[in-house]
């Protein structure tokens, strides 16, 4: 219950900060991870907060890749270490999964109906972010 709480705040907050500035602050996702890691030590012991470091270290590597890569920013990528230490492993990796087949899917429906052209279009993939996280709490 508390962590679908702290699920709900931290998307609602990174949302708006991400569509109205273009960036998602570190003010937000450290307190985040920070909550993930108590919260899943509250809830779940010793083994929760194995679960939860286990998370943040999955995501912030797969993190480092995509945004040398530049599929993502580091502000997504923060975004993903905290909703990742909240839901744990191996649920960190579903919010990827789940994150970028929203994007996707977004992209290739823009791309069909509407005729625009992507390249060089940025598009802000938090709210993908936010789908993958609300989805992976949804499914436990």
């Amino acid at each position: 219950m508390m962590k679908g709480f702290a699920i709900l705040i931290l998307i609602y907050v990174s949302l708006l900060s991400d569509l109205r500035e273009g960036i998602v602050s570190n003010a937000v996702t450290i307190p985040a991870i920070l909550t993930g890691l108590f919260l899943s030590l509250f809830e779940g012991g010793i083994y929760g907060f194995h679960s939860s470091l286990n998370a943040i270290i999955c995501s912030f590597i797969i993190s480092i890749i995509l945004f040398r890569i530049g599929f993502i920013g580091g502000g997504d990528g923060k975004l993903f270490v905290a909703g990742s230490s909240i839901c744990g492993f191996p649920d960190c990796l579903k919010i990827f999964f789940l994150a970028f087949f929203a994007g996707g899917l977004h992209v290739f429906f823009d791309v069909l109906f509407e005729r625009e052209k992507i390249k060089g279009r940025v598009l802000p993939f938090s709210p993908y972010i936010g789908i993958g996280i609300l989805c992976t709490w949804g499914l436990k």
